[in-house]
Order: C-alpha cells, then structure tokens, then sequence
C-alpha cells in the first residue's frame, strides 16, 4: 500500500530535491530569528512542516495527472491514476488536503503560509486544468511551475517555522528576497530541462511547451546565458544574507564550484570551458553538474551543520539528514570506502 501511495504521489521525484532542502531551510529560519531556539520545539514544528510538504506535493502531484491522463495515454506515459479508481482518488485528494493544512495550526507562520498555500493551489489548478492550462502557456508555464515547485515552498520554509512578530530588523525580509531571487531561476531552469526531456513526446501529443515553441537551442541559451548567472548571484546573496549565522555553506560553494569545474567536469566533458563567458553550453553543464548538485545534494547537510555550530542547543538536528536521506548517507559511504581501498 505504501509503495502505491509512494508511485501515485511520485515521492521519488520531489522528495530528495525538495522537502528535505526545505526541511534545512525552515531549520535555519528558526535557528536564526527565533528568540529562545529549543530542540524539542524545533523537532516538533519539522515535524508538522514536513506532513505538510507531503500533503500540498502529493496534490499537486495528483492534480496534475488527474488532467494529464489523456496526455500520458498519447505519450505512452505511465499515469498511476488510470489503475486508482475515480472514489479512491477523491479520497486521496482529500486526504492530502488535510495532511497540507490541519499541521498549520501548530505552526508559528501560520498566517502567512495559509495564503501561501492558498496561491499553491491556485497555481497547481491554473497550470494543469484544460481550461486554462498554464503549463501549454509558454513563458507563463516556466514561470508558474517555477512558483508553485520552487518559490512558495522556499518561502514557506522560510516563514513556517518563526513567528512573524517576533522578527526585528531587515535581515528576515532580506533573506526572503533572496531566497525568491535564487529559487525563481532554479526552477525555471528545472522545468525547462524537464521540457527538454520530453520534446519529442510533447511534439507527438501536440501540447505547446516553451521548448516547443521557441526551439531547444533558444531554450538553452536561456538556461546557459541567463538563468544559471542569475541563479548563482542569488544563490550566493542568499549564503551571504546567513553568513553571520555560519559562513560554512558559501565556503562549501566555492570549494564544490572549484572541485566540479577545475577537476570532474573537464574530465567528463571535453567541450567543457568557462574561460568563454558567452558559452551557453559550459554554463549549462555548470548549472546541472553544479548548482542543481550543490543545492540538492551538498547544501541541505552543511546548512543543518550550520544550525548546530551557530546554535550548539540545536545539535540533534544533524540527525534530520541520515533520517530524511538515508540513501545519500549510503551512497557517501560506498564512496568513502572505494576511495579508501583505491588509496591503500
């Protein structure tokens, strides 16, 4: 049953690359702008945001193949919702609703996350109902799946777990700007790739992506030429904005940047050159081996490493990440020990 609910939601899709950066987000929200930090308080306010993640992605999720049945038929996509049964899916997007809204009550951000959450589902009904169908918009539905997949769920991260009354100074609304700065590139950058992906199946379906549209060699300029310099400039304002909290996560950008682009990715792409700054393909490889991977896989444990050196109290909170993420922990380890065996 569980590894059903797990297919139709597609938890694999959403759950590494983005409720457990949230998670690291909210952490760090709390750590630094609330007055008296507690780790008890801290585990259970993770707790609520977390079942609340669950609930607003799985509908979103939902939704979106609810109206994409019949598309997912043309492409000879799998759309678990065709097995499920009408009554069943009701039931679900009820039940999902409920696990996205009921955990806001425990939660200090509550008054701003409820109209968060109000605009997510806006966003996740204008973007797929037939109707409207943001998502055949053009630039509208790189705009609008970069809002509802990226965006909102930043800044709820950031407001969830701290009480807005409680704030003084600008450095919160600040960091929240910078936030929407680095979140709103990255996930315009994502959808487009993703469109990519599917150029040819869309094309057969007949559906009017951005890609489709305007070509994939215009839509990679715009990832490699556009996207990806405003990314990493929010992306690094963001670290910048935290820094007096740990100047640990922008130290592990630039050393992961160096890493990537000076040793791993010349050896796996001759073509590879970011001495040519009008060199759309090095900077979309740049994007994906570095700021996709950097965000993704290497940002969420140093930022919850930064909540327990900046806030010693919150120290249990490194162990969020060998919870949420166990297979990554896995994956490091295999790494460490060949790595090890080649070195011996």
């Amino acid at each position: 049953m569980i590894r059903t609910l797990q297919g139709v939601l597609r938890v694999s899709q959403w759950w590494a690359s983005k409720a457990v950066p949230l998670v690291a987000i909210a952490a760090v929200a709390y750590s630094k702008f609330d007055p008296q930090p507690n780790w008890a308080t801290l585990a259970y306010y993770i707790f609520l945001f977390v079942v609340s993640v669950v609930g607003i992605a799985g509908f979103g999720y939902l939704l979106n193949d609810a109206f994409d049945v019949e598309g997912d038929r043309v492409k000879g996509r799998e759309n678990a919702l065709t097995s499920l049964g009408r009554n069943k899916t009701y039931a679900l997007f009820g039940l999902l609703a409920i696990l996205a809204y009921t955990p806001l009550l425990g939660l200090p951000g509550k008054a701003i996350l409820v109209w968060l959450y109000l605009t997510e589902f806006l966003l996740f009904a204008l973007y797929s109902m037939p109707q409207v169908r943001l998502k055949e918009k053009g630039v509208f539905g790189v705009v609008a799946d970069s809002l509802y997949g990226h965006v909102i769920p930043s800044l709820s991260a950031w407001v969830a777990l701290v009480s807005i009354r409680e704030i003084t100074g600008p450095v919160y609304a600040i960091g929240g700007l910078f936030l929407l700065a680095w979140q709103l590139p990255l996930g315009m950058r994502h959808i487009l790739g993703h469109q990519l992906g599917d150029y040819s199946k869309d094309r057969s379906a007949g559906e009017e992506t951005f890609v489709i549209a305007h070509g994939t060699k215009t839509s990679r300029r715009l990832i490699g030429l556009v996207l990806t310099p405003i990314e990493l400039a929010g992306l690094i304002s963001f670290l910048i904005a935290i820094i007096k909290m740990s100047w640990i996560p922008l130290f592990a950008l630039v050393a992961f940047a160096i890493f990537r682009c000076w040793i791993t990715l010349p050896a796996k792409y001759p073509k590879f050159n970011l001495k040519m700054p009008t060199d759309s393909y090095s900077l979309e490889m740049f994007s994906w081996h570095v700021l996709s991977e950097f965000s993704q896989d290497v940002l969420p444990p140093i930022l919850l490493l930064s909540v327990a050196h900046s806030t010693p109290s919150l120290w249990p909170v490194l162990i969020l990440y060998p919870i949420f993420r166990n297979d990554a922990c896995r994956e490091y380890i295999t790494k460490a020990k060949t790595l090890i065996n080649r070195v011996s």
